[in-house]
């Protein structure tokens, strides 16, 4: 279970990185199939001036593995407390993005007990 939330957490972070890049395209969507973290921010967002949280851009290529290893890899594990992080990171960049999301996100933080 660990590895398969690892896997959404990194997708989660994977579609706010690619939402960014898609809205500041001015000469029409080029579709980005890449799932490494790392590449799209720093050929992507840092071109576009796109504001990332520092530990997702810290932990970039770590969250980029969860992508892959945590689903094929049966000796791949991740920490509870890596994917926690993770997650609340996600979350408070996706309040800068969308700040309506916050009734929701302060439901499920309380609903399953995250700070």
């Amino acid at each position: 279970m660990k590895n398969l939330a690892s896997y959404h957490v990194q997708q989660a972070i994977e579609k706010m990185l690619k939402y960014c890049i898609y809205n500041k395209q001015t000469n029409g969507v080029k579709e980005l199939y890449i799932h490494d973290l790392d590449r799209l921010i720093k050929d992507h967002c840092v071109k576009y001036g796109i504001s990332v949280p520092k530990k997702i851009v810290k932990n970039a290529n770590e969250y980029t593995r969860w992508e892959a290893e945590s689903r094929y890899s049966l000796k791949y594990s991740v920490r509870i407390t890596s994917i926690i992080g993770a997650l609340v990171e996600a979350e408070d960049w996706l309040l800068t993005l969308k700040p309506s999301y916050k009734k929701n996100i302060t439901h499920y933080r309380n609903k399953y007990k995250f700070k």
